[in-house]
C-alpha cells in the first residue's frame, strides 16, 4: 500500500493508540491503585464463567502491559511488534466486555450489558486502529526505529 502521507498516518495511528494505552494503564495505577482496580476486576467479572484466578492475573498485569505499550508506541520503538501487542491487549478488553456483556444480558441487566457491549465495540475500533497501523508499513515517522535505522524525520 503506497500513497502520499503514509507514514504521518502510521504516525497519527500510532499516537492515538499509545495515548489510549498510556492515560488507561496509568488511571488503573494512579487513580484507582493496582489492588483497587483488581478488585473492582473481580467483583465485575464475577458473574461469569471465567475463573477468577485468571481475571485476577489479568487485573494486576493489565496496567502495566497498558503503561508499557503505550509508552513504546508513542516512543516509536520496535513499531511492528509494539502495535501487534497493543492489538493483543485491545482483543483481551473487547473479548472480555463482550463475555461481561452477555453475563449482564442473562442476569436481565440490560443497561450494564448495553454498557459492556458499547465497550467491547470500542475496543473493536481501536483493534481496528491496530490492524491498520500495521498494514500500514510506512517509512518511520519521529520513531525510535528511524533513529535505528539511520532514517526518518
Amino acid at each position: 500500500m503506497s500513497f502520499p502521507g503514509r507514514s504521518l498516518a502510521d504516525l497519527v495511528l500510532r499516537w492515538f493508540l499509545g495515548l489510549i494505552l498510556l492515560v488507561a494503564g496509568a488511571y488503573k495505577l494512579l487513580g484507582m491503585g493496582l489492588a483497587g482496580f483488581a478488585g473492582y476486576m473481580s467483583g465485575m467479572f464475577a458473574g461469569t464463567f471465567l475463573p477468577g484466578f485468571a481475571v485476577s492475573i489479568l487485573a494486576y498485569l493489565l496496567p502495566f502491559a497498558e503503561l508499557i505499550v503505550g509508552v513504546l508506541l508513542l516512543l516509536g520503538w520496535r513499531r511492528r511488534a509494539v502495535t501487534l501487542a497493543a492489538g493483543v491487549v485491545f482483543v483481551l478488553l473487547a473479548g472480555g466486555q463482550f463475555i461481561l456483556g452477555y453475563a449482564e444480558a442473562l442476569a436481565g441487566n440490560g443497561q450494564a450489558s448495553t454498557a459492556a457491549f458499547a465497550t467491547a465495540a470500542r475496543n473493536g475500533v481501536y483493534v481496528l486502529a491496530a490492524v491498520a497501523a500495521l498494514a500500514l508499513e510506512a517509512p518511520p515517522r519521529l520513531a525510535l526505529d528511524a533513529r535505528q535505522r539511520g532514517g526518518g524525520d
